[in-house]
Parts: structure tokens; sequence; C-alpha cells
């Protein structure tokens, strides 16, 4: 199913946005990353964890899962090698989600939700296939139970 998502996303790119001639993987990776930005809207609770690519991109709105799982089946369609990271970010308090791509031996780190390149900002805790590698808790309760997450974060320079 990832595969034909990810051909089927990346058609629909090919044909709306051809590539520009002689532009380096990194560029390209750049290029698709704005672009997922660009063509999603931002909203909570539009989406769940059992939302697909195509789905999301089909609505045209999610969260920073559905923008990762994006730029990943577009990137996989252009040959690029991707891995969703999901982490914490400066500020944010809440876990967070990104794309790595490897690209001339390295990976290389791009956040479609926010637009830009991954920095120090970023701690990564788990990087995998997609977000059912990587979920921050995982479990189950028989009977009533409560829950809450409480992330805490603090990043310094020293």
């Amino acid at each position: 199913r990832d595969a034909q998502e990810s051909r089927g996303l990346g058609d629909v790119y090919k044909r709306q946005h051809p590539a520009a001639e002689g532009a380096t993987e990194l560029q390209r990776c750049q290029e698709l990353s704005h672009l997922v930005h660009e063509e999603l809207e931002y909203q909570p609770g539009s989406t769940s964890v059992a939302t697909t690519a195509a789905e999301a991109f089909e609505q045209k709105k999610g969260v920073c899962q559905d923008y990762a799982h994006i730029l990943i089946a577009l990137l996989r369609a252009e040959g690029i090698p991707a891995r969703y990271a999901s982490g914490l970010t400066l500020g944010q308090g809440m876990t967070h989600a990104w794309v790595q791509a490897h690209i001339d031996g390295c990976w290389h780190s791009f956040d479609p939700t926010r637009d830009k390149l991954v920095d120090d900002g970023y701690l990564v805790i788990a990087v995998g296939r997609d977000w059912s590698d990587c979920p921050i808790e995982r479990g189950t309760f028989q009977g009533l139970s409560n829950q809450t997450q409480t992330i805490y974060m603090q990043v310094k320079e020293e």
C-alpha cells in the first residue's frame, strides 16, 4: 500500500509541478517540503493516526504526521530514501514529526509543517518508516482507566 500511495502522490505532484531541470536532490527535497507546506492546511483533529498520506493529501489538511507522511511518499516516488522522525522542538511542549531524506550519504532533515530545515531546536526521539514505527507511547488498558501525557523539555546553549 505504501508503494502504491507513493507512486500515486508522486504522479499527482509531477503533473501539477514539473521538476526543475538540473535541480539537485537537496533542492528537490526542499521544493517538495515547501509544496507540502503550501498545499496543506494545519488543522488539529482533521486526521488520526489511521489516516493515510493519500487521504490527507486529498483533503488538503492535517497535522505534522500527515505533512511528514505526504513528504515521505513524494520523496520515495522521486527515488530518494526518506524516513519519519519524531521528537520535540523548542518552545512547543508537544511531540512533533518531520522527515529525514538520505542524500549523498547523509541524512538531511526537513520540516514541511513549519516549512524549514531542521536545526538544533529539534530533539529526535525516534526514526522509522512512518508513524507506526515511532509512537511516543504504546500499550493497552483493561478496564476503566484515564491517561495523560506530560512532556518536559529544556534545551540550553552552553
